[in-house]
C-alpha cells in the first residue's frame, strides 16, 4: 500500500477445499482451529485502529461454530464465547475480535469490539516491556466446530491488512521453518512468529535466525535454543530486532529489521516423554517486502505455515497477473527453506540461483512459471511486491502466500471472492496436467481468462481466471467452485489500488512420508506384486506402506477401524525390517515399502483411513515418533455366473463350462473353478470330468482386472457309469481245459449301452455288439481273470467285471533211494519227489519195483507213498504213477542199480589232561565183515592217520569218527569218544594298599570246569613258594613299605595244573608329623600362626586335624590359625593321615603371648582447600615394648612410614586417613581412621585478551577446572550480559581489565584477568601541510596509535615507497631520508592487522 492513502482494500478469497476422492484426507478442512491477535503496526503506535474478525465457511452441512478466547479455563465467567450457527454452503465473518479499551473501528461501519478482553500479542515496547514478545496466556482464540468448516483470520486496518488460512490442528506438525517477508517499512514495524500450544505442557524449543526483541527478557538469540513450556491456549511470540536496536534487540530508529526466515520450531519431549504437535504462523506488522524489481506501498503479513512432514520435493509455480491483463505477469519472490542443509534444489533443472541462507533457506526471483524439485523435501512462500515488480495495470501490494507440493494436490476446491477493501479484480491461478483442462470448471464455466502450457513443466498448463469485482457497498461476487477430473494447485489473490490478498486456493496436508498400497491377493500376475487403486468387499488384501524413510517401528492401528475389517487387531512391527519388501518410487518419490503379515478382508464398501505410528531416528521430533495415515478404498463385491453342457449325463464324459468376459464394470481377469473333488482350475472355460455321481456343486471364483474377487455356486447331477456281472462255467479245469462264459449288464442313465468288451485272459479278445456268450480252452495251468466291460460312450465305461477261471497244473512224478549202496541187509527205502506245479495236495501213488525174484513178502508193487524193497545186487526197472486231489494224473519209469556197505568196530578210548602236549594214538577201529577198501579218522585234535593231541583239542569229551569207503564205493562211519581233564583258573584278591605293620587279607577265587582244585601254591615275593591244601582266606605282613607281587598255582585232583596267576599289593609309609609355633601372639586378637612341616616318604597327599588346645573346634588346614582369647600355655596336637589312611600325631607347648600397641593421631588443619599441607601428629601408646612401625593410608592411594608424616593432596574430595603401629614384638594396633576434607582449588584462566573494534559484541573464553561447583564473579561486571556467568558476552565500548574470580566450597578461591581493548575508528586525513607554521605541519591518523602492529607505506606516483612504519608513535612529517617532498598526492597503503581489510587512498602535501 501508499503511504498516506487510508482507504482500505482487501478482497477475501475463501478456499473452501472439498475433498473430493478421499474424506479421509488431512486438509484445510476441520472442526477445530487456533489462532492469534498477531503483532500489528498500529498496535505499536498506539492507534489500536485495527481489527481481526474471523470468516467461517460450511460447505456440505450446516455446522454450529463457537468462538472462544481463554478455552484453556475452567471458569465460563472468564471466557469471550460467541456461537454461530451457519447454514450449508454459506460464509459468515465473526464479531470483532476484542482488542481492549482502546477501541477504535478499523473501517467505517466497523461496530467496536468488546472492551472487557484484549487477544492482542502485544505488550508495552521496551523497556517497560517486551514489545510483544514472548509469553502470552489467555490470549489463544480457539474455534470448534460441529461439522467440518473452513476457517480464516483476517487483521485489516488503514491500508494495512493482514490474513490467512488457518490449519485444524488436525494437519499441525512438530517440526517448521519460518519463512517471512524482507523487513522493511518504519521503525515500528517488525518481522514476527508466533507459536500455538492446543495441549497442556507443550514443550517446544526455538532457534531464532537473526536478532530477536528484548532477547534480554525473553533469553531468545540469534541462533540460539530456547526451551519453552506452553499450556492449553498459550501462545509464544518472536519478534525480530529493529536493524538499529542494541544489543538486547531493543530499541533502534532503522526503517528496516531483523528477517526471521530461517527462524526454527520444533515441538520437544515433556516430563512425561510427550510431544505434541504445535501451529506456527509467520508475518510481518507491516513491510513494503522490497524486490530487485523495487517495491510499493506497504502491509500486514499473516500465514499459517505447513508442518514440515507436508512439505513436498516437486512445486509448479506461476505468477501473478496484472490487475488489467491476465497475461501480463508480475515479479514474484520466492524464499524455499529446507530441513538438511545438503538438500539438492533446483530451478527449471538448474541449480538454484541463490546461496543457503542460515544453513535452510534460499531466496530467489522469477517472472515466469517454474518447477522448482529437491532429492528431500522443502517448502516454498511466494511474494508479491507492489509498485514496478507488478503486472499490467499497476494495482495490488505486497502480499505472501504458502504453496502445495504437486504431491499435496486436489480436484475440488471452493473460495469466497470478496471486495471488502476495495479490492477492484479477483483472481484464481491453477496449475494441472494439460489433459485436465477439458474437465476444469471455474464457477461451472469451462471459460478461462487465459491459458498457457507451463513453460517448465511438459504436460502442465497454466489455467487463469479473472473477475471484475463490484465495489462496496455492492455485494461481493461470492462463493466459487473448482472442479476437475485431474489434481491441480494453485493461488487465488485479489488486486487494489492500495491493498490486496493471496492464499493457497486450497490444498491436501497430508502427511507425505507415507502413502498406502494394497494388493488384492487373488491377482496372481505379474508373480502375484501388482499394486491396486482399491480393494473390494470380501477380498483378501495385503496392506502395505510406502514410507520415505526407512522406521525402526510400526504400529498399525487397525483396530481403529472396528468391525468392518477381519482381523482388526493392532499390529506391532518391531523392528519394522521384519516387514521390509524393497522399494518403489510413486510420482518420482523413493518410498520404502512395509507389509503387514497376513491378508486383511473388508465387509462394507467405504474409503478407510488407518492410522500408524513410526518410530525413526530421522524424525525431527520430540519422541522420533509420528503418526502417519493411509486410506483403502473398498468398492461393493463384484458379481459371477456361468453355463455348462453335459450331454450323456455320464460322471466320466467331460462337461464343459462356459465363464463370463465381464462382471457389471469390472473386467475379469483370472478365473478360478473350484469343483465337488476339491480340484481348481484357472481358465475361463473349464472343461472338467467330475469325480462322483450324484448332485454335487460346482463354485467360480472370478478375479477382476483389479484383484477383486466374485463368486457362484451351481448344482449340477451326473450319473454313474453303466455296470454288468460275468460268470463262468466250469469255474475250475486241468489243464487243456475248455470254459464257456456269461454276462448281464445295466445302465442307469438315458443313452443305452452300446458296446461289449471281452478278455477271456488267455489272450483271446473279442468286442461285441450284444451280450452272447464266449468259451475258450486253457493249454497251462494258472488263475486266469476274463474281464468283461460295456460303454456307453467312449468315456463312460462300465467297472471291469471279473471272473477268475482256475486251470491245475499235472502232477511231475519223481522219487529218490540210496544212491546205488544198500545197507548191509539190501533193503531199499524209496521216497516220492513229485512235484505240483500250482501246489496241489497229491491224492494217490503206485509203485512197481520191476523185481522178478519178489515175494509175497517181498511183493513187487506197493500203494504207499514212500514204500520200501529188498533187492540183490544187480539192475531194475522201477515204473512210478501220482494223482493230485484234483484228478490230475501222470507216470515215470525209472532203472535203478544196488551194491553192499562195509560192518565197522570202535572200542573206548582213555581219558588225558589237557596239559599233555605230545600226541596219542587213537587209531583203533576195524572192519568186521571184510569188505575191503580203505579208511580215515577225523576229529577235534585228530589227524587222518589217528594222532590225538589233548592240548589242541581242549578240555571236554571229543568224538573220533573213522570212516571206510569199500572199492564200489561204499562208505560208512562209526565213532568212538575221548575225555580230556581241564586245568584249574588260578584267581585270587589281596588287599591292594596298605600302611606299614599293617595285614593284608588273601582271598581264593580259583576255579575249574570240572573236577576240583586239591593243592594251593602261593609265593608272597619276600620268600620261596609256599603250598596249602585248601583255599581258605588267610593274612600276610611285610616288614618293609615297597610293592610286592603275589603268586598262585592250583592244582586239580586229576594232577592238572593251572597257569600262574599275579595280584600287587602295595605298603605304604607313614607320615612323620611336625610343626612349628608362632615367635609371638599379640593380644588382645591371640592370632597365632601354625606352620605345618609334616612329611611322608611317597609325598602322598595328606590331611590334618589341629587341636588348639582351648576347647575350640578342630582346624582342617594345612597351616593353621587360630585366635586366643587369654594369654596362657596351651597344648597343639597335630594329627597327619596319607592319602591312603596312613596316620601320625605330635604335640607341642605354646606360651608366647604379648600386648598389641593402641594406635591414635591428630591432624591439623582436618578441613582445607586442595594444595594445603596437613600435618599428622602419632599420639599411640603401649603398656609394655615400643613402638617401632608406623604404617599411614591417607585415603588417595598414598602411604607413609614416618612417624609425623606432613601431607599435601592433589585431589579434592573427602579422605579417610588411617594409621596402624606395630611394636618391638611384631604386633600391630587395630586400624585408627579420621576424616579429612579437602575442598577444590579453583584453577582458572579468564582466557585469551580481545582487541577488537570499538561497538564489537565479544564472549570470553575462560576456563576452569570445574564449571559447576564453583562460582564465577566478573570485575567490573558493568557491560557485561552476566557478570555471573563463566562466559558472558559484552560490547566492547572502552578498554578495560576485567577479573574472573573463582570460589569454591570452603571458600577456596582463585583469580585471573584479561584486557580488552578497543580499537577505534581510523580515520585518515587526505592532506597536511609541513610548513612549519605549527598547523597541521604532520600526517595524524586518528586513532592509529590503537593499533601498534600496522604498518604505513607511502608511495609517489611513480610506485616508489617514500615513507614506511611499523606502528605510527610518530606520525610522518612529509620526508624521506630527512628531505622535504615537494608538493603532490601520493598514495597510502595502511594495514591495521587484527583482520581489517588494508585502508588505502591519497594524502596530498600542501604547503
Amino acid at each position: 500500500m501508499c503511504p498516506g492513502r487510508r482507504s482500505i482494500a482487501l478482497v477475501w478469497v475463501l478456499v473452501l477445499t472439498s475433498l473430493c476422492s478421499r474424506a479421509q484426507n488431512v486438509s484445510n478442512r476441520g472442526t477445530d482451529f487456533w489462532v492469534g491477535y498477531g503483532h500489528h503496526q498500529f498496535m505499536e503506535q498506539g492507534s489500536n485502529d485495527m481489527n481481526m474478525v474471523l470468516y467461517l465457511s460450511a460447505e456440505d452441512q450446516p455446522a454450529t461454530v463457537t468462538v472462544t478466547i481463554d478455552s484453556s479455563g475452567l471458569v465460563p465467567a472468564t471466557w469471550w464465547r460467541r456461537t454461530y450457527t451457519i447454514p450449508a454452503y454459506t460464509v459468515i465473518s465473526s464479531d470483532i475480535i476484542p482488542k481492549g479499551v482502546v477501541n477504535g473501528p478499523a473501517a467505517p461501519g466497523d461496530p467496536l469490539s468488546d472492551p472487557n478482553y484484549d487477544a492482542r500479542l502485544f505488550t508495552d515496547p521496551p523497556p517497560a516491556g517486551t514489545g510483544g514478545a514472548g509469553l502470552f496466556r489467555k490470549k489463544g482464540i480457539h474455534i470448534t466446530s460441529t461439522a467440518p468448516i473452513v476457517a480464516y483470520a483476517h487483521i485489516y486496518g488503514s491500508t494495512s491488512s493482514g490474513a490467512t488460512m488457518l490449519l485444524p490442528v488436525t494437519a499441525w506438525g512438530y517440526s517448521y521453518v519460518s519463512l517471512n517477508s524482507r523487513q522493511s517499512y518504519a521503525s515500528n514495524c517488525y518481522n514476527w512468529m508466533y507459536i500455538i500450544a492446543s495441549r497442556d505442557n507443550t514443550v517446544i524449543q526455538v532457534t531464532p535466525s537473526v536478532m530477536t526483541r528484548a532477547q534480554n527478557i525473553t533469553g531468545l538469540s540469534q541462533g540460539g535454543t530456547s526451551t519453552i513450556t506452553l499450556m492449553k491456549g498459550q501462545i509464544y511470540q518472536v519478534i525480530g530486532a529493529n536493524d538499529g536496536a542494541d544489543a538486547n534487540g531493543n530499541g533502534g530508529t532503522s526503517g528496516t529489521g531483523r528477517d526471521l526466515s530461517g527462524t526454527i520450531v520444533r515441538s520437544m519431549a515433556n516430563g512425561a516423554n510427550d510431544c505434541y504437535p504445535i501451529a506456527v504462523f509467520a508475518g510481518s506488522s507491516r513491510t513494503a517486502n522490497p524486490a530487485s524489481c523495487g517495491s510499493g506501498g506497504g502491509d500486514n503479513d499473516n500465514q499459517q505455515l505447513f508442518p514440515q512432514h507436508a512439505w513436498g520435493k516437486k512445486y509448479l509455480t506461476a505468477p501473478f497477473s496484472g490487475s488489467t491483463t491476465p497475461g501480463s505477469f508480475a515479479r514474484s519472490t520466492y524464499k524455499v527453506a529446507v530441513r538438511d542443509p545438503a538438500t539438492v534444489v533446483t530451478v527449471n533443472g538448474a541449480p538454484i540461483p541463490s546461496a543457503l541462507i542460515n544453513g535452510n533457506f534460499y531466496i530467489y526471483e522469477s517472472s515466469t512459471a517454474d518447477v522448482i524439485e529437491a532429492d528431500k523435501p522443502i517448502e516454498v512462500m511466494q511474494f508479491m511486491t507492489g509498485g514496478g515488480c507488478l503486472g499490467a495495470g499497476g494495482l495490488g501490494d505486497p502480499e505472501m502466500v504458502v504453496l502445495s507440493p504437486v504431491e499435496q494436490a486436489i480436484k475440488r476446491v471452493g473460495f469466497f471472492r470478496n471486495n471488502k477493501e476495495s479490492i477492484a479484480v479477483n483472481y484464481v491461478t491453477v496449475i494441472l496436467p494439460t489433459a485436465g483442462l477439458t474437465s476444469l470448471k471455474f464457477c461451472g464455466s469451462s471459460v478461462f481468462s487465459h491459458t498457457y502450457p507451463h513453460p517448465n513443466m511438459p504436460g502442465y498448463s497454466v489455467a487463469i481466471r479473472r473477475w471484475d469485482s463490484p465495489l462496496p457497498p455492492a455485494a461481493p461476487l461470492g462463493q466459487c467452485l473448482i472442479t476437475c477430473d485431474s489434481a491441480f494447485t494453485g493461488i487465488t489473490y485479489g488486486l487494489g489500488s492500495v491493498e490486496s490478498y493471496a492464499y493457497n486456493v486450497g490444498t491436501y496436508l497430508n502427511n507425505l512420508n507415507a502413502v498406502g498400497s494394497v494388493h488384492n491377493e487373488p491377482d496372481t500376475t505379474n508373480g502375484g506384486k501388482n499394486s491396486h487403486q482399491f480393494t473390494c468387499v470380501n477380498t483378501p488384501v495385503k496392506l502395505s506402506a510406502l514410507i520415505r524413510y526407512q522406521p525402526l517401528k510400526l504400529v498399525w492401528n487397525i483396530s481403529t477401524l472396528g468391525a468392518v475389517v477381519t482381523p482388526n487387531a493392532d499390529v506391532t512391527l518391531d523392528p519394522a525390517s521384519t516387514a521390509y519388501e524393497g522399494t518403489e518410487t510413486v510420482n518420482g518419490i523413493l518410498y520404502h515399502k512395509y507389509t503387514l503379515p497376513g491378508t486383511y478382508n473388508f465387509n462394507a464398501p467405504g474409503t478407510y483411513t488407518i492410522p500408524i505410528k513410526s518410530t525413526s531416528l530421522s524424525l525431527d521430533n520430540c519422541n522420533n515418533t509420528e503418526e502417519l495415515k493411509i486410506t483403502v478404498e473398498v468398492k461393493p463385491r463384484p458379481t459371477a455366473d456361468f453355463t455348462f453342457a453335459h450331454p450323456t449325463g455320464c460322471v466320466k464324459d467331460t462337461v464343459e463350462f462356459t465363464g463370463p468376459a465381464s462382471t457389471g464394470s469390472y473386467t475379469i481377469g483370472q478365473w478360478k473353478w473350484t469343483f465337488g473333488d476339491g480340484s481348481i482350475d484357472s481358465v475361463q472355460n473349464a472343461k472338467k470330468v467330475l469325480a462322483a455321481a450324484g448332485a454335487q456343486n460346482v463354485h467360480l471364483a472370478v478375479v477382476t482386472a483389479d484383484g477383486c474377487v466374485a463368486d457362484v455356486t451351481k448344482p449340477i447331477t451326473v450319473y454313474a457309469p453303466p455296470i454288468t456281472t460275468l460268470s463262468a462255467t466250469p469255474a475250475a479245469v486241468c489243464e487243456d481245459g475248455t470254459v464257456t462264459f456269461s454276462e448281464t449288464s445295466s445302465y442307469g442313465g438315458p443313452a443305452p449301452v452300446n458296446g461289449f468288451y471281452w478278455d477271456l485272459g488267455n489272450g483271446t479278445v473279442v468286442n461285441a455288439v450284444n451280450a452272447d456268450p464266449q468259451t475258450a480252452t486253457y493249454p497251462t495251468y494258472g488263475t486266469y481273470t476274463a474281464k468283461h466291460v460295456v460303454k456307453v460312450s467312449d468315456l463312460c465305461v462300465s467297472d471291469t467285471a471279473l471272473a477268475p477261471v482256475t486251470v491245475y497244473a499235472k502232477p511231475i512224478p519223481g522219487f529218490s533211494y540210496p544212491a546205488g549202496c544198500l545197507p548191509d541187509n539190501g533193503l531199499v527205502q524209496f521216497t516220492d519227489t513229485t512235484k505240483v506245479p500250482d501246489g496241489q495236495t497229491l491224492g494217490s501213488w503206485s509203485w512197481n519195483f520191476g523185481d522178478p525174484n519178489a515175494t509175497p513178502g517181498n511183493p513187487n508193487t506197493a500203494t504207499a507213498q514212500n514204500p520200501t524193497h529188498t533187492y540183490s545186487f544187480g539192475n531194475y526197472t522201477i515204473t512210478f504213477s501220482v494223482t493230485t486231489a484234483n484228478g490230475c494224473t501222470k507216470d515215470i519209469t525209472v532203472p535203478a542199480t544196488f551194491s553192499l556197505r562195509p560192518r565197522l568196530n570202535y572200542p573206548a578210548l582213555t581219558p588225558v589232561c589237557v596239559n599233555v602236549n605230545t600226541p596219542l594214538n587213537v587209531a583203533t577201529a576195524a572192519v568186521t565183515n571184510g569188505v575191503p577198501g580203505t579208511g580215515v579218522y577225523s576229529g577235534p585234535g585228530t589227524t587222518a592217520a589217528g594222532s590225538f593231541t589233548p592240548a589242541t583239542a581242549g578240555a571236554g569229551t571229543h568224538t573220533i569218527t573213522y570212516t571206510f569207503t569199500t572199492t564200489a564205493g561204499c562208505t560208512e562211519s562209526i565213532t568212538s569218544t575221548i575225555t580230556v581233564y581241564p586245568k584249574p583258573a588260578a584267581d585270587f584278591t589281596a588287599t591292594a594298599d596298605i600302611c606299614l605293620g599293617e595285614l593284608a587279607t588273601i582271598t581264593d577265587a580259583s576255579t575249574i570246569a570240572s573236577g576240583a582244585i586239591t593243592s594251593w601254591r602261593w609265593n608272597f615275593g619276600d620268600a620261596a613258594w609256599v603250598a596249602q591244601n585248601n583255599g581258605n582266606a588267610f593274612s600276610h605282613t611285610w616288614s618293609a613299605y615297597n610293592t610286592y607281587s603275589v603268586k598262585l598255582v592250583a592244582v586239580s585232583d586229576q594232577g592238572c595244573t593251572s597257569d600262574t596267576v599275579t595280584r600287587t599289593v602295595t605298603v605304604h609309609p607313614l607320615p612323620v608329623t611336625d610343626f612349628s609355633l608362632p615367635a609371638a601372639v599379640c593380644m588382645p586378637g591371640g592370632l597365632a600362626e601354625f606352620t605345618n612341616a609334616t612329611t611322608v616318604d611317597d609325598n602322598s597327599t595328606l590331611s590334618y586335624t589341629w587341636d588348639f588346645g582351648d576347647n575350640s573346634p578342630v582346624s582342617t588346614a594345612q597351616d593353621a590359625s587360630h585366635t586366643y582369647a587369654a594369654s596362657s600355655a596351651y597344648t597343639i596336637k597335630l594329627d597327619a593321615v596319607s592319602a591312603f589312611g596312613c596316620a601320625g600325631t605330635v604335640s607341642k607347648t605354646l606360651s608366647s603371648f604379648f600386648d598389641r600397641p593402641v594406635a591414635s593421631f591428630t591432624v591439623l588443619p582436618d578441613t582445607l582447600c586442595q594444595g594445603a599441607d596437613n600435618v599428622f601428629s602419632d599420639e599411640s601408646t603401649i603398656s609394655n615394648g615400643t613402638i617401632t612401625k608406623w604404617n599411614w593410608n591417607f585415603g588417595d592411594g598414598t602411604s607413609s612410614d614416618e612417624q609425623d608424616p606432613v601431607k599435601r593432596y592433589q585431589q579434592p574430595g573427602n579422605f579417610t586417613v588411617q594409621l596402624i603401629v606395630t611394636n618391638n614384638a611384631g604386633c600391630a594396633s587395630q586400624p585408627v581412621s579420621k576424616q579429612v576434607v579437602v575442598y577444590l582449588q579453583p584453577v582458572i584462566d579468564a582466557g585469551p585478551s580481545f582487541t577488537v573494534p570499538e561497538g564489537t559484541v565479544v564472549q570470553f573464553n575462560p576456563t576452569a577446572n570445574d564449571s559447576t561447583v564453583l562460582a564465577f564473579t566478573w570485575t567490573p561486571g558493568t557491560g557485561l550480559s552476566n557478570a555471573n556467568a563463566l562466559r558472558p558476552m559484552i560490547q566492547a565500548m572502552y578498554d578495560e581489565t576485567y577479573t574472573l574470580t573463582a570460589t569454591g566450597e570452603g571458600q577456596c578461591t582463585a583469580s585471573d584477568f584479561l584486557k580488552v581493548k578497543i580499537l577505534k575508528p581510523v580515520n585518515v586525513p587526505n592532506a597536511f601541510s609541513p610548513n612549519g607554521d605549527g598547523i597541521h605541519d604532520t600526517w595524524n591518523i586518528t586513532n592509529l596509535s590503537d593499533y601498534p602492529d600496522c604498518t604505513v607505506a607511502v608511495f609517489n606516483r611513480y610506485g616508489q615507497r617514500v615513507f614506511y612504519s611499523v606502528g605510527y608513535a610518530t606520525p610522518w612529517d612529509g620526508t624521506v631520508s630527512g628531505k622535504p617532498l615537494p608538493m603532490a598526492t601520493y598514495y597510502y597503503v595502511i594495514h591495521l592487522k587484527n583482520g581489517f581489510v588494508p585502508k588505502t587512498g591519497s594524502i596530498t602535501i600542501v604547503k
